[in-house]
C-alpha cells in the first residue's frame, strides 16, 4: 500500500537569488533593493519626521529580497530595476510601491553621486582605478555624513577598508605605492652580455 505524499510533507524548495535567479545553496543574505545608503546620506538634509518616514520605508521587509552573498556585495549601492528581479508578482508590486514612494530621494541621491564621481574624474578615491558605480563612503569617519565629506571607492578598496577610516587607509595606500615605486627604481636589470662569436 503506497502512502500519498501531501503537499505539506514535500521538501521545501531552495530559495532563489532575486538578482541572478539561481538557487541559493550556501547561506542566504537579505538585500535591500533600494539601498540603505539613500536614507543614511539624506539624514543631514531632512527634518526628523521626513527622515523617519524615509528610513521606515527603506528598512521595511517590503524592500528586502533573498540573494547570494556575492550578488549582494557586487550590487553595492546600485539601483536594480524591479522588473529584472526574480521575485513573485506580489513581491514585485510591493517593491514598486516602495520605489514610487521614495523615488525623489533616489533621484537626488544618484544625482549627488554622479557629481561626486565627476569630481573624482571617474576614479576610486583611494587607488585611482576607474570605477563604474563604486561605494559611497565618508572620507573622515569622525565627521558627519555629508556630501562634502563623501568619496566613492571601488569594491576592492571597500573590502580592504571595511570599518577603517578611508582617510587613514588612503594615506597608507599612497605611502606603500611610493615605497614600491622607489624599490622598482633602485633594482636595475642585470647587464646582458652579447654571445661570443
Amino acid at each position: 500500500m503506497t502512502k500519498e505524499i501531501k503537499k505539506d510533507d514535500a521538501a521545501p524548495a531552495e530559495p532563489v537569488c532575486a538578482i541572478c535567479g539561481k538557487p541559493i545553496t550556501n547561506g542566504v543574505t537579505i538585500d535591500h533593493v533600494i539601498p540603505q545608503a539613500i536614507y543614511k546620506w539624506n539624514e543631514k538634509y531632512l527634518d526628523k519626521a521626513e527622515f523617519r518616514e524615509l528610513r521606515r520605508r527603506i528598512t521595511s521587509p517590503r524592500n528586502t529580497v533573498k540573494t547570494h552573498r556575492h550578488c549582494n556585495e557586487h550590487k553595492e549601492e546600485s539601483i536594480i530595476r524591479v522588473d529584472t528581479l526574480h521575485v513573485s508578482r506580489t513581491k514585485r508590486a510591493k517593491l514598486r510601491a516602495t520605489y514610487t514612494a521614495v523615488e525623489p530621494y533616489i533621484l537626488a541621491f544618484l544625482e549627488n553621486k554622479d557629481k561626486l564621481r565627476e569630481r573624482q574624474q571617474g576614479r576610486c578615491y583611494v587607488c585611482h582605478a576607474p570605477i563604474k558605480n563604486g561605494v559611497l563612503r565618508r572620507i573622515d569617519d569622525e565627521l558627519e555624513r555629508t556630501w562634502d565629506n563623501a568619496c566613492i571607492i571601488c569594491h576592492r578598496c571597500n573590502c580592504k577598508v571595511k570599518s577603517a577610516d578611508v582617510k587613514s587607509y588612503r594615506k597608507h595606500f599612497r605611502s606603500a605605492a611610493r615605497r614600491r615605486r622607489r624599490r622598482a627604481k633602485t633594482v636595475q636589470p642585470a647587464e646582458v652580455k652579447p654571445p661570443e662569436a
